[in-house]
């Protein structure tokens, strides 16, 4: 992992271009609320961080289109492509500031790699994935709004895990699980 301020630096210029300040800013922010919590804690933490952005970013026209699948709204909406950029980002940084091996403890943890879109986290989310159940992460998803909200930006074809995640979101804000 990359662990540096400097390290960080690099990977959200690379992603973002300009306005990578003012995610770092928030990733440092997560990093320090999240350091010394067990894993099911800082999955809930941000997982509220996604949903909170995605409220605070998007109209409710745009997240209404991301949760009903209509790919208009995903190809045509730059604030989604932004959102989904820079929150993947933060996530990124926020869990590289950490400076920890990749390991996969639990669903939460797969799903928070995925959703980084770092290729050390992929690998280990992905090798998590591919040695166990997958129908799994619906299970955590579903406890996992913000989660599940992303998902669907950043999963956006029909296939079986973006039916999942838009169930799972559902699920998860009318309560039911």
């Amino acid at each position: 992992m990359i662990g540096t301020t400097a390290g960080v630096e690099r990977l959200l210029r690379e992603r973002l271009g300009e306005g990578w300040g003012e995610v770092r800013a928030q990733a440092e922010r997560l990093a320090e609320e999240i350091r010394f919590l067990p894993w099911c804690d800082r999955a809930r933490t941000l997982d509220a961080f996604c949903w909170a952005e995605a409220q605070r970013r998007l109209s409710t026209e745009e997240i209404t289109g991301v949760v009903n699948r209509q790919p208009e709204t995903l190809r045509r909406c730059e604030g989604v492509r932004r959102y989904a950029e820079a929150v993947s980002a933060t996530l990124a940084a926020c869990l590289a500031l950490l400076g920890e091996e990749p390991a996969v403890e639990a669903e939460a943890t797969a799903l928070a790699f995925l959703l980084s879109g770092h290729e050390p986290l992929l690998r280990a989310a992905m090798a998590w994935i591919e040695a166990g159940d997958a129908g799994r992460l619906r299970d955590a998803m579903v406890q996992l709004p913000g989660f599940a909200f992303l998902f669907l930006i950043l999963y956006p074809n029909d296939s079986a895990e973006s039916f999942m995640a838009r169930d799972a979101f559902w699920a998860a804000m009318l309560g039911r699980y």
